[in-house]
């Protein structure tokens, strides 16, 4: 059995540590990037929890490419594959990648929804073990996965894709995988119909891997006992925030003495009521923590507290309201199930940071 690298000290924040070598490229202009290393037994504390309890950390550097998406990644990951050394300078971040002789032959955008980096590389690549395979296969991704319009990758090592999951599910009509623990939430907490097809891969957002659906954004908080785990983004508050919506009527509070009925029910938390067809479909929704039926934490969990009361939204005609984490839509139109649907959130929100 090889034994397990030492863990040396981590200097933590490290988002810029040690000049980097700086990749040359005739024409092309100096811009900066990220490429990954790996805090070992950090247990996600400075970065996105990988692999053997280690943590990712972004090390910014110099790269030279021709501006275009693909040239970045190119530069960014000869960047990543030039650092031979096991541990990186006085850092103590440990590089997965110290036994390979990689290099990259080509980068193209592809994939159904054309944010699909498709990249090829030459060499070979060597493990030293079975944590270094998390740690070699997030080191490129995410070095892949920074730039602008990329939403997930597929590499290839000559004729061989690297990084394919071996249990999950894929799906073709975006092009996406599925994977682990948000596999298990996707299926077990309403599927389709709640969150919608994966819009990313696994990305690395505030230290946490994320990966967006086109209703929702799925958070690993792998620090947290499970079914905490894995928590839903505040995309309803995200999104009333940047359209402007939390200081109009709909969104401000009702009198703390209001009172729920047969029709309402009253959430103190947020001063706004749930009513008729949207409380039946809040009540009937909610992530699986295994309770009798759908539990009140379980819906909460899902949706959130209502931010606001029902209000015809000026941009669609429809009868909407807002929640901490989604936005109910009636859709008079369409039959039952399907006349109360949730916003694309997710695809709508992916589209703006990236």
């Amino acid at each position: 059995m090889r034994a397990r690298p030492r863990r040396l000290s981590v200097l933590i924040p490290a988002l810029l540590l040690f000049p980097l070598l700086l990749v040359s490229h005739a024409g092309a202009a100096a811009s900066n990037a990220n490429i990954y290393l790996v805090a070992l037994n950090d247990n996600g504390q400075s970065g996105m929890q990988i692999g053997c309890l280690d943590s990712l950390i972004p090390v910014q550097t110099q790269i030279q490419a021709s501006g275009g998406v693909e040239s970045r990644i190119s530069a960014a990951l000869t960047a990543l594959f030039a650092i031979h050394d096991q541990f990186y300078g006085q850092s103590g971040l440990y590089n997965g990648l110290h036994l390979s002789t990689l290099s990259v032959a080509n980068v193209t955008m592809g994939g159904p929804d054309g944010h699909t980096a498709v990249v090829h590389l030459s060499g070979t690549m060597a493990s030293g073990g079975i944590c270094d395979d998390p740690r070699i296969e997030q080191q490129v991704e995410q070095t892949i996965l920074q730039f602008p319009g990329v939403w997930d990758t597929t590499v290839y090592l000559g004729d061989r894709q690297l990084f394919v999951p071996v249990v999950g599910q894929y799906f073709d009509v975006t092009g996406h995988w599925v994977t682990g623990r948000f596999q298990a939430v996707w299926n077990g907490s309403g599927g389709l119909p709640v969150f919608g097809y994966p819009m990313s891969g696994r990305l690395d957002q505030n230290n946490l891997m994320v990966q967006y659906f086109e209703r929702q954004r799925f958070e690993l908080h792998p620090n947290n006992a499970a079914p905490y785990d894995v928590l839903l983004g505040l995309l309803g508050t995200e999104a009333a925030q940047q359209r402007g919506l939390m200081n109009t009527a709909p969104f401000q509070p009702l009198p703390a003495t209001t009172q729920s009925n047969a029709n309402c029910t009253f959430f103190a938390a947020t001063g706004h009521r749930l009513c008729f067809g949207f409380r039946a479909y809040w009540q009937s929704h909610g992530l699986e923590f295994g309770d009798p039926g759908v539990s009140y934490r379980e819906a909460l969990a899902l949706f959130g507290y209502p931010i606001s009361e029902e209000f015809t939204d000026p941009a669609t005609g429809l009868t909407t309201q807002y929640f901490q984490r989604a936005v109910f839509q009636y859709q008079p139109n369409n039959q039952p199930p399907w006349d109360i649907l949730l916003q694309r959130l997710g695809a709508d929100q992916l589209a703006a940071t990236k």
